[in-house]
């Protein structure tokens, strides 16, 4: 955990967003191991991501791209959600856009040359 928290790799994040990153960190852990993870943390304004795990709203493993998992609020944060682990679920980046209405093509952004 103290790995997680370094003061040059979050230096952008607002000090509210970093505490509430750290007192999610628990149950972020717990839906992980629940769906059969790793929780990864990283110096993100997501916190990290679940890897290793199955969705719990399609039921299958993430392929690529999509090799990771997020947790999903139900109702979104957008709508008041708050993160918990009896409101909250695992998800593929598919079924976490489409929970959220939109719609996604590819995960990953695709850079080209111009």
């Amino acid at each position: 955990m103290n790995n997680f928290v370094k003061k040059t790799a979050i230096r952008k994040i607002s000090w509210k967003k970093r505490l509430q990153i750290l007192e999610e960190y628990g149950i972020r852990q717990a839906l992980a191991e629940r769906c059969g993870g790793r929780w990864t943390p990283t110096s993100s304004l997501t916190g990290g991501y679940c890897s290793g795990g199955f969705c719990e709203m399609c039921g299958d493993r993430p392929d690529a791209p999509d090799f990771i998992l997020h947790p999903h609020e139900d109702p979104p944060r957008s709508r008041g959600g708050k993160l918990s682990l009896s409101g909250s679920k695992m998800a593929c980046n598919k079924c976490h856009a489409g929970a959220e209405g939109i719609k996604v093509i590819h995960s990953e952004p695709r850079w080209s040359k111009k």
